[in-house]
């Protein structure tokens, strides 16, 4: 007879959904594509032989146009989308550069993913310069003694 601590080990885990396998693993891989559970065996598309998947095309199609990068979807043909946005006259659907954020300090050449804005002046700083008192805030009211 089965303690509870056998069954609760019994209930751990997944059992393989590949149609000639399905062992129990206990740390099993979902596909992104067919939302499947599989062993470490058949995790890969090629391994299972998923239904959903054609290898995934990571390249990022160029118009040939207007030579900008166009966003790509997962949902919808890369030529659907290169003829949506050639049919827009190469003004949707392109990639979007990411804003630089530059530090407002004078002189200063620091480039930021996430500025520090002032709330005294509005300027966005980097690390160094973040304070008041190093970036000479035009707001700051110095105290006089």
């Amino acid at each position: 007879m089965a303690n509870s601590q056998d069954v609760d080990l019994m209930s751990v885990g997944k059992h393989c959904s590949f149609h000639d396998c399905h062992r129990l693993d206990f740390l099993p891989f979902t596909c992104s594509k067919c939302d499947q559970i599989f062993c470490s065996d058949h995790r890969k598309s090629a391994d299972h032989r998923c239904p959903v998947s054609d290898e995934t095309d990571v390249r990022v199609p160029i118009c040939p146009l207007c030579n900008q990068p166009i966003v790509k979807s997962k949902r919808q043909d890369v030529n659907v989308q290169m003829e949506l946005h050639i049919m827009s006259g190469c003004k949707e659907l392109l990639v979007r550069k990411k804003p630089v954020h530059r530090c407002a300090q004078r002189h200063c050449r620091q480039i930021q993913p996430v500025p520090f804005v002032c709330p005294k002046c509005g300027g966005g700083f980097c690390v160094r310069h973040r304070h008041f008192s190093d970036h000479s805030c035009g707001n700051l009211v110095q105290a006089v003694a």
